[in-house]
């Protein structure tokens, strides 16, 4: 992807530490929480699969549509239906100036709908998986398409993600306790 690795790994273990996972205290973790119980994820969506909550959670973070969305924070808070109910709540407090940048001016100009491709990241080392919690590296690609065949520049963006569940139970669901994107 035209990152230096060095850069990546670097980047891999300062989430790590900032995640608890590396360099703290095993108390200074965020504990794993059981989904919201008003959360209305896709049914399509294999909780149990740490990837597939990773991935559709990136889907709606980075899926925009400028007809329906006053910016991209709106995305954001579509995506907080795979999060623990702790980050979901944080999330929602921060609550962002809604201006928009110009590259959304640019997009809902032409009514765009972005779509999203993700791919696993391969050039970085996550701290070591356990039971009730995983790292997940994605790289999304994200294309504008808009009324009257209009197609904008594609963007590529990186997201680290942390996911937990409540026990190791192989029905139990996992959820995004921490997201970094770039």
């Amino acid at each position: 992807m035209g990152r230096p690795a060095l850069r990546l790994s670097i980047t891999l273990a300062a989430l790590a530490v900032s995640l608890g996972a590396v360099g703290a205290p095993a108390s200074a973790a965020p504990a794993a929480e059981k989904a919201s119980p008003g959360a209305a994820h896709s049914p399509a969506v294999n909780m149990t699969n740490p990837s597939a909550v990773g991935r559709a959670c990136m889907r709606a973070y980075w899926g925009y549509d400028t007809v329906t969305d006053s910016s991209r924070w709106s995305a954001v808070l579509r995506s907080a239906v795979y999060y623990t109910p702790t980050f979901a709540r944080v999330t929602r407090a921060i609550h962002p100036h809604p201006a928009t940048d110009p590259q959304w001016r640019i997009w809902a100009a032409h009514r765009a709908v972005i779509t999203v491709k993700l791919q696993a990241a391969m050039d970085g080392t996550p701290p070591p998986s356990t039971p009730t919690r995983t790292y997940l590296e994605l790289i999304g690609t994200l294309i504008p398409h808009g009324t009257h065949h209009w197609t904008g520049a594609k963007q590529v963006h990186v997201a680290w993600l942390l996911l937990t569940r409540a026990n190791a139970d192989k029905g139990t669901p996992w959820l995004v306790a921490r997201l970094v994107a770039q």
